[in-house]
């Protein structure tokens, strides 16, 4: 059964959370993103806001467990069709197939993996692809995490993450593409994105921080890299992409097919 932990984090607790975010939805734009769309666990309607600007996609169907997320993503203006429904994914039922499904940091919440994938699996159309994206366990902010004693090991979930985030496991590229290939799924392309140093705390004090392009003044020596916060977040996706460090990107992709 596809049992969702209860979360109280807000997107709003976490600045970077929503940069990543903004990042993800520009992958998924590279990632061709095309036509009816399933997005589950649209949350409160931010990403879905953004994929409905792609002159790719034709409408979006979200879903999601909270009442609340729920209408403040019915309040946003989209533009194109864009239905919701307040609904576990467990008990959601709709018959029609989609040409791409998302699941975007969803599948490190719930109990049943492998079912929870099937479900998804049972909304594709022949021709669509799944588009899913999870907290990657190999990420460098995590691997420094270990090297530094705070945690022992990098599929450790702490309390707050258990607790207060909802997550249930903690994924790398093995143990993601087991669980995938035994729902049935096709994995097309795997990998991760987003070369994070920090954790989310440390990287929201870093972007809080004044010293960045307001003391450059244009002097691209001054200070160094830290130019501007925008072309801070465009180095942390490209750096992301290099060959030799893409397996230490902060989240895992997957794009599956039947």
């Amino acid at each position: 059964m596809v049992t969702i932990k209860n979360s109280e984090w807000k997107r709003e607790d976490c600045y970077f959370d929503r940069v990543q975010g903004e990042l993800v939805i520009r992958h998924l734009m590279e990632n061709n993103i095309r036509g009816d769309v399933l997005d589950i666990a649209c949350g409160d309607g931010l990403l879905t806001k953004a994929l409905s600007e792609s002159q790719y996609v034709t409408s979006i169907y979200g879903v999601d467990n909270s009442k609340d997320a729920i209408i403040t993503a019915k309040k946003r203006k989209y533009s194109c069709p864009v239905t919701f429904y307040s609904s576990s994914f467990e008990k959601f039922s709709l018959k029609r197939k989609f040409d791409s499904v998302l699941a975007i940091n969803i599948l490190e919440h719930v109990n049943d993996h492998i079912y929870f994938l099937k479900k998804l699996k049972s909304f594709l159309k022949k021709d669509s692809k799944a588009y899913i994206y999870v907290p990657n366990a190999d990420s460098l902010h995590v691997l420094l995490a270990v090297e530094m004693g705070v945690i022992p090991n990098k599929y450790h979930l702490n309390q707050w993450q258990k607790d207060f985030v909802g997550h249930t496991i903690h994924y790398d590229i093995h143990l993601f593409s087991s669980h995938i290939k035994a729902s049935g799924l096709v994995i097309v392309d795997i990998g991760s994105i987003i070369f994070k140093p920090f954790s989310n705390p440390q990287m929201d004090f870093l972007l809080s921080s004044g010293n960045w392009g307001e003391r450059c003044k244009g002097n691209r020596e001054i200070r160094g890299w830290a130019l501007s916060r925008e072309n801070f977040y465009n180095g942390l996706y490209s750096l992301g992409k290099k060959n030799d460090i893409k397996k230490y990107g902060s989240t895992l992709y997957a794009i599956c097919a039947l």
